[in-house]
């Protein structure tokens, strides 16, 4: 999460993703034409988060020196942000898209509206995030710490001998923190998809429609 923000009541949030869910209207072909590529992304994602995630309980991290440690840690945040936050993000962003939010993205010599998961994964994802928070989704938009997102990937960080962790403006990085935060954020918006039988109509791709999902028919 962002320091310094105000998170979004959850029931706030989980209520405009019903809202979203129940209204996709005419636009609901759009929403079927990404359900395979939305399940293939959410299997792949929760499978590289489950390994992560069970990297942070084996005894054998705590074997590494503190410095391999911490950067172990620091790459588990970035694996993580790319893979389920990315993902979360993006299914937050198909349910604005199919109830007729633009996002936009280069196309030759010009600009199109994004209409596609493979499209929304070719963009900045500052975009996607201030898109999100445009749309009143703060509580999923402040998923991410794009800021230490950022100095991890580019390396913009110094680890001391003891494993301490310091960030290119010399602040101390409590990375521990930062996990834990994470995890807790996206516990509660894979709880919002659970509840709204968004993720259930996602995973069962077998049924036309899933049980009891808010999601219209596929038109004939």
């Amino acid at each position: 999460m962002n320091e310094g923000s105000v998170s979004q009541d959850p029931l706030e949030a989980q209520r405009i993703l019903s809202s979203l869910l129940s209204n996709t209207g005419a636009r609901i072909e759009m929403l079927y034409d990404n359900r395979r590529e939305l399940q293939t992304s959410w299997n792949r994602s929760k499978g590289a988060s489950e390994i992560l995630k069970d990297m942070k309980n084996r005894e054998a991290l705590n074997t590494l020196m503190p410095k391999a440690r911490s950067i172990s840690k620091l790459f588990a945040y970035l694996g993580l942000v790319e893979s389920l936050g990315v993902t979360l993000i993006d299914m937050a962003l198909i349910l604005l898209i199919a109830n007729g939010r633009e996002l936009h993205i280069r196309h030759g010599g010009g600009i199109r509206h994004v209409s596609t998961l493979k499209e929304l994964r070719k963009l900045d994802l500052f975009y996607k995030l201030e898109f999100l928070k445009a749309n009143k989704l703060e509580f999923v938009g402040d998923l991410v710490n794009r800021k230490l997102r950022n100095e991890i990937a580019h390396l913009n960080f110094q680890i001391e001998e003891n494993g301490d962790i310091v960030d290119s403006n010399g602040q101390q990085i409590n990375i521990d923190d930062k996990l834990e935060k994470f995890w807790e954020r996206v516990g509660h918006i894979i709880s919002i998809f659970e509840e709204i039988k968004f993720l259930n109509w996602v995973e069962n791709i077998g049924h036309v429609r899933a049980p009891d999902a808010g999601i219209p028919n596929h038109p004939p």
